[in-house]
């Protein structure tokens, strides 16, 4: 992590190595997770905008990768939630060495109402009385 990150903010301000949880992969190897959420508060914003998302600046030393054990050199990102399990494999897109790569992304949060809202409880699928007999009307 100390030769890989150049460059990191979020919310227009500084991060470092400290806010990435490092863990190998078995397919990718050695993966760092940005607001991991482990033993640390998660960071939020409340803003939109490029301006306040994460920006990285990764170096990435393909010198040493390409003709080793690949021929392509760059990274790998998943979005995913803190205090969860990433998986890149399936949800990951690639970002190239030496390019600039742009992402957005919106997340929707649906949020169940408790009784009395329709005289229903949203946060409880289940039926109350699965021996009721259907009466017709």
């Amino acid at each position: 992590m100390e030769q890989l990150l150049v460059l990191c903010d979020f919310d227009q301000v500084s991060c470092a190595k400290s806010d990435f949880h490092t863990f190998a992969h078995d397919v990718y190897g050695i993966c760092h997770t940005f607001n991991h959420g482990l033993n640390t508060t998660a960071k939020t914003t409340s803003h939109i905008g490029a301006e306040y998302g994460l920006k990285l600046v990764l170096f990435v030393d393909q010198d040493e990768y390409v003709g080793a054990s690949s021929s392509s050199a760059g990274v790998r990102i998943a979005i995913h939630e803190p205090n969860t399990i990433p998986f890149p494999e399936e949800h990951g897109f690639d970002a190239a060495a030496g390019t600039s790569t742009a992402f957005a992304m919106r997340a929707n949060k649906v949020k169940r109402t408790i009784y009395p809202w329709n005289n229903e409880d949203c946060r409880d699928n289940t039926y109350q009385n699965v021996n009721a007999t259907y009466n017709g009307k």
